[in-house]
């Protein structure tokens, strides 16, 4: 006979699309005795649940022969009685809502102010909690919550040294915010605090220096004075081992209460509450010295109803998971590995709990927290809305005349060191409305920008191309930009002191945008100088003049003209007395023209010409 347990959800299964969930499950399988001095037959099975291992079972439970044989004792009048028992963690890597199954929430692992490198180092509890107090306590000061931490977690203790034979005491009282107990060897809280408050007697060789009295015998040990509301234990299960020279992890059975009576350790005239506590919380570490998994179960309201923490995933569990799961050295029950158990502990002093416990309300929260608080969640709505919303968006970039302005190498500016101006507009927008609120936000009359699409020519050259304003202006933007996103252009501007009432006209079928960049061979340096519309039948001399304007050259000066073809490539335009679109390649809108002056000695210069420059 072969009986298999599986585990299956509908929504977390390996046909589910989230292949990254997992649920730790434990299951318990017996068969019934039906007959006097047969004791059930049982097995158990525990298992991480996934994707790929989400059916899980005994290979073999009983024989078929037996289970049917009268004397076995598992069969009666023709009946076999089952009792199955299953128990699960909450599972992870699904919508497993804490807040509505517990009322808490956790948090993500890799904490919120940790660096990618420590999120991979362990990190010792008892350090992180010192590290929090303090800074907690150092910020509270000068508020009006001064003095919080230490009311709440801050006892003390007192060292004394006592002589035997003559009448010399010595004692010393000393804060502390936990108390670090061994594990190794004892059974429980009650024998580490024995062990803690132990008194030494230093005699023979090791006898105390009493000053006037000489050496003597003397006992030393310490006491507590005064315990404080909410009571740390640190457990040493990591603990240094000589033999090995490494430090390993004490898996020892060490049982602690939900009740713990401190009485018979506590010495103080002042404290008229008996030091009784209740457990809070525990701290559970699985695995060994150099790695493992973390969670916490926590008793929130101090009433025996626990909670377990486990990164961002928050369980209701029982007690027995809570505590006695977690006293360790588990070896005989599969339920409980061997290597999982407490590490620190959080007790509350009965007589504190309702002040420490007592509910938060809105009154207890500073107004500027929860003003802040507020304004994330308005940050965060208007981010999902942004995300659900993001495919009726796109992106269009701009660039203007002054993007062009000291770059060195060739086309108009380095797509990767330009600072685009961003627009987030609605897909379907037309064209029309997309200028008129990129003349708001740029603070330009409507008719003194125009927008020119930046494209790449098959050439690897990144150049405008024209729009026709007349016939695009009613098409959506995505229609134009050719679904893509994010979109750049180049905005050409009237600048308000051209005297210009608006932009100049252009003729798609007779003007050409030309570009111009002037280059200095002693300094080997290039310099935009603009650009303009000329008709393509213009002569390439007629832009000497422009040209020399544009460098502040006088009128007549003689100069070099080139066309910047693509990278790498500019070649001279040796007749400049033929028109325009005989004398550049492919005459097309974008064209770049590099000039320089003729009339300079070329043999001082390193790079004579832009085609060297750009070679």
């Amino acid at each position: 006979m072969k009986i298999s347990i599986s585990r299956s959800n509908g929504s977390v299964n390996s046909e589910n699309e989230q292949g990254t969930w997992s649920c730790n499950a434990i299951a318990d399988l017996k068969l019934i005795s039906q007959k006097e001095g047969v004791e059930n037959f049982s097995r158990k099975i525990q298992h991480l649940f996934y994707s790929k291992e989400n059916d899980w079972g005994f290979s073999h439970f009983m024989t078929w022969s037996d289970v049917l044989d009268p004397e076995k004792g598992f069969i009666k009048d023709d009946t076999v009685i089952l009792e199955v028992s299953v128990s699960a963690d909450a599972p992870h890597g699904v919508s497993w809502d804490s807040k509505k199954h517990t009322g808490y929430v956790g948090l993500k692992n890799q904490g919120a102010t940790w660096e990618t490198l420590d999120s991979f180092m362990q990190h010792d509890v008892q350090e992180l909690c010192r590290v929090l107090l303090d800074n907690m306590e150092s910020k509270m000061k000068g508020t009006c919550v001064e003095g919080t931490i230490p009311r709440l977690f801050e006892g003390k203790m007192t060292s004394f040294l006592r002589c035997k034979h003559v009448n010399y005491t010595s004692s010393r009282k000393e804060p502390f915010y936990d108390i670090q107990l061994n594990v190794k060897g004892k059974k429980n809280i009650i024998e580490s605090f024995k062990d803690y408050c132990a008194t030494e007697t230093l005699d023979g060789e090791n006898k105390y220096d009493a000053g006037e009295y000489g050496l003597q015998e003397a006992e030393k040990g310490i006491f507590f004075s005064s315990l404080p509301p909410v009571l740390h234990l640190h457990l040493l299960r990591f603990q240094y081992d000589p033999l090995t020279d490494q430090n390993i992890k004490i898996n020892d059975r060490f049982e602690f209460p939900e009740k713990l009576n401190l009485e018979e350790f506590l010495k103080s005239e002042e404290e008229t509450d008996p030091p009784v506590y209740t457990l809070h919380a525990v701290l559970v570490h699985s695995g060994d010295n150099h790695g493992g998994h973390y969670v916490v179960f926590i008793n929130p309201k101090g009433d025996g109803k626990w909670c377990k923490f486990d990164d961002d995933v928050v369980s209701r569990c029982s007690k027995q998971e809570a505590v006695d799961h977690n006293f360790g050295g588990n070896e005989d029950d599969i339920t409980v590995k061997h290597c999982t158990n407490a590490y620190m502990l959080v007790y509350i002093r009965d007589s504190a709990i309702a002040d420490v416990l007592q509910p938060v309300t809105e009154q207890d929260i500073p107004d500027q927290l929860v003003e802040r608080l507020s304004e994330e969640r308005r940050q965060e709505t208007l981010r999902r809305k942004e995300r659900n919303e993001a495919h009726l968006y796109m992106t269009v970039q701009i660039v203007t005349s002054d993007s062009f302005c000291g770059h060195q190498g060739t086309d108009l500016f380095d797509p990767d060191k330009i600072n685009y101006r961003c627009f987030k507009v609605k897909k379907m927008s037309t064209l029309r409305d997309f200028m008129e609120l990129v003349a708001e936000q740029m603070k330009y009359p409507l008719e003194m920008i125009r927008p020119w699409p930046l494209i790449y020519r098959t050439n690897q050259t990144c150049r405008p191309v024209a729009v026709d304003l007349e016939v695009d202006s009613n098409k959506s933007i995505i229609d134009i930009a050719d679904s893509t996103s994010p979109w750049t252009i180049f905005l050409e501007t009237v600048e308000p002191d051209s005297g210009l009432p608006c932009i100049q006209e252009f003729d798609k079928e007779s003007d050409v945008l030309l570009f111009f960049k002037l280059y200095d061979p002693k300094n080997k340096r290039m310099s935009y100088c603009g650009h303009t519309y000329m008709s393509i039948n213009s002569r390439a001399r007629s832009l000497v003049p422009i040209l020399n304007d544009r460098a502040g050259f006088p009128e007549d000066t003689e100069l070099l003209l080139f066309e910047e073809v693509k990278p790498n490539v500019v070649e001279r335009i040796e007749n400049i007395d033929l028109p325009l679109e005989k004398v550049l390649d492919e005459l097309m809108d974008g064209d770049i023209i590099v000039f320089q002056r003729a009339d300079i000695n070329f043999a001082d210069c390193e790079l004579p010409t832009a085609k060297e420059y750009f070679r």
